[in-house]
């Protein structure tokens, strides 16, 4: 441990699989509080398991980082645990599925840019506090 991160509280969107929770793991182990967010509870509650199970301080809030409303609380939830925020890792995101520009929706194109850019911009401020 290099004590880089060691009582830092640290939010993470997109915590419930892949680099997410992969960074959720390593963060915590370096000794920081991790506020774990994802779209999909079952998923994030066993990570937030695992997280705690290895003695690690974890705090899950179900949160979709495109609703302003959902990001607030997530802060909030962090803030009122551990005092602050000392950084976010803003990794919540979508793609497009896959196959062919053509075949992409309007619907799905506005899906992925407000997973991909306005969670990011809605976090940015908040995770200032």
């Amino acid at each position: 441990m290099t004590d880089l991160l060691t009582g830092k509280t640290i939010l993470i969107t997109g915590a419930s699989s892949g680099i997410g929770e992969s960074a959720a793991y390593l963060f915590a182990r370096e000794g920081a509080n991790v506020v774990i967010t994802a779209r999909r509870k079952p998923e994030l509650d066993r990570v937030a398991e695992d997280i705690a199970a290895g003695g690690g301080n974890v705090l899950a809030v179900q949160a979709d980082t495109t609703d302003a409303g959902e990001v607030q609380r997530a802060v909030a939830a962090a803030v009122e645990r551990w005092g602050r925020l000392g950084g976010a890792l803003n990794n919540a995101d979508r793609t497009q599925g896959g196959g062919r520009l053509a075949e992409v929706t309007d619907e799905t194109f506005d899906s992925v840019l407000e997973t991909n850019f306005k969670g990011v911009w809605l976090c940015a401020p908040n995770c200032r506090r």
